[in-house]
């Protein structure tokens, strides 16, 4: 009897740009099927994940209960900045179709500073002086003891679509590969819904069952956050003999419920500024490579959270 089939679609970026939104509503489809957990960073081996899945074997049996759908998934949003995940699925997915979502390059990065800080893997709970950071912790200093990944801490770097998205451009075939951009999604979810299971290659006329977006969360307890990043050592050997995937789903759930709706404060005008001249040659080589207008990315409003 044949195992379980390598998956055939990959939400591949980018983080903070409603993948978890996609990643959902397609469970959701009948011709597709999603691996029971998202981000299993099973193929970007280059990048410093601690709570990644290990073999393959591990990694096909998230796929085990698929019953025949045209595509078969998992949403890893790290993966468009690894040079290890687009070879990897290129080497190892038949007929694959890879989705990339971008978002205004620094409103994205105000939101992932949020959720790092709440998850742990930021420790630094002021925007400004994280960004000014990034040199020190380019040498080993200043970092959290939590690195999920380390790449996230170099905002200045991940802020730069335009290496990433000609790296998969090279590796894919046009019909292999979108890109959506993520305000066209939050202004017309139902229309991107069926641009992107034609792309698929499944049933575009689904009524997408689209779950609300992300808001701002802030922790509930620090001291909670910080048991679940680190807990003790009797804990983890525990995990460890449970089977399947539970201690680290059990995780998720506890995270969530650890945390509350809040408003977020804009970010300074200065800072948006100075982001967005950082930027700007990025976002303008991301034109050239795409044909896509992103004029709006260069606006100079201070950024609220989203």
């Amino acid at each position: 009897m044949a195992g379980p089939r390598f998956p055939n679609l990959f939400i591949a970026g980018v983080p903070k740009a409603a993948t978890t939104t996609w990643y959902q509503a397609l469970d959701h489809h009948p011709d597709v099927f999603m691996s029971p957990r998202k981000e299993m960073r099973y193929l970007d081996r280059d990048l410093t994940f601690d709570n990644r899945v290990e073999t393959e074997d591990a990694y096909l049996a998230h796929f085990a209960d698929a019953e025949g759908q045209a595509r078969i998934g998992e949403a890893s949003p790290w993966y468009f900045y690894s040079d290890e995940a687009p070879r990897s699925i290129r080497d190892n997915a038949e007929d694959p179709r890879v989705l990339v979502f971008l978002r205004d390059p620094v409103e994205r990065l105000y939101s992932l500073h949020g959720q790092m800080v709440n998850s742990g893997a930021e420790t630094i709970g002021s925007f400004r002086e994280a960004l000014a950071a990034q040199p020190d912790r380019e040498r080993g200093r200043r970092l959290p003891d939590l690195l999920e990944p380390r790449e996230g801490l170099r905002y200045w770097d991940i802020a730069h679509y335009g290496p990433h998205v000609r790296r998969y451009l090279d590796t894919f075939d046009d019909e292999e590969l979108m890109f959506v951009r993520f305000d066209d999604f939050t202004t017309d979810p139902e229309g991107v819904f069926r641009e992107v299971c034609t792309f698929l290659g499944v049933d575009p006329n689904v009524r997408p069952a689209i779950p609300a977006s992300n808001t701002h969360r802030v922790l509930r307890s620090h001291r909670v956050r910080d048991f679940l990043a680190d807990p003790p050592e009797p804990v983890r050997e525990i995990a460890h003999r449970v089977p399947g995937d539970w201690p680290t789903q059990a995780r998720d759930i506890l995270w969530q419920l650890n945390l509350k709706p809040a408003e977020r404060d804009p970010m300074p005008e200065d800072l948006c500024r100075t982001l967005t001249e950082h930027c700007r040659p990025d976002i303008e080589d991301v034109e050239d490579l795409l044909g896509w207008d992103l004029s709006d990315w260069r606006r100079r409003d201070p950024l609220e959270e989203a």
